[in-house]
């Protein structure tokens, strides 16, 4: 028998004698109950420890690359589309209860979600009172606010 297979063998049955001293010493109640599970966690550790070996794997963990972020840039992009678009009709509902109509479209920039460009296509009201309100509301630049026709 290997020295790897007799080292296996003699922590298995150390633990096992252990496990032995901790019942004969343990008083019965939940503490018990708690510390025989955890107990019992560290033979199935025990028991289990050669599999690495066996499958030649490496059982180091490299946590150097955890900092790396991986970004789905097409859920991303959807993400933003779906919330210009959220801000579009609670612009609308907005311009609407100040007693404007006018249909918005909102674009986000892609890379950090920023206001890209506000497009706003007045149906009844003031077309220049409609875009100072959206520019207020929303604290915008006046190069991201378009008025259409």
């Amino acid at each position: 028998m290997s020295e790897a297979v007799k080292a296996w063998i003699i922590s298995i049955v150390g633990v096992i004698c252990l496990g032995v001293l901790l019942e004969i010493m343990l008083p019965e109640g939940k503490t018990a109950k708690y510390v025989k599970g955890a107990f019992s966690l560290l033979v199935v550790f025990c028991i289990a420890s050669p599999l690495p070996a066996l499958l030649k794997r490496d059982t180091s963990f490299d946590f150097d690359g955890a900092q790396e972020q991986w970004v789905d840039k097409g859920y991303v992009s959807n993400a933003y589309s779906a919330y210009g678009a959220r801000l579009a009709l609670a612009l609308e509902e907005y311009l609407r209860d100040e007693g404007y109509t006018a249909r918005l479209e909102v674009d986000l920039d892609g890379e950090n979600g920023s206001l890209s460009q506000i497009r706003i296509y007045p149906m009844e009201g003031d077309g220049e009172e409609m875009a100072a309100l959206v520019r207020e509301r929303l604290d915008a630049e006046e190069n991201v606010v378009f008025l259409m026709s």
